[in-house]
């Protein structure tokens, strides 16, 4: 996965916003990182 062709995103939903980066086509998978990790973490 290139860094490039990652595209961060903001969704507002219940009051908050939240940050998602969305990469690729196909099934939808949801990685979800503890406190204090970042989802840069994941780029390799």
């Amino acid at each position: 996965m290139s860094t490039n062709s990652i595209s961060l995103q903001h969704f507002k939903t219940n009051g908050i916003t939240l940050r998602a980066a969305v990469e690729g086509t196909g099934p939808l998978v949801i990685m979800v990182h503890g406190w204090p990790e970042l989802w840069y973490s994941w780029r390799h």
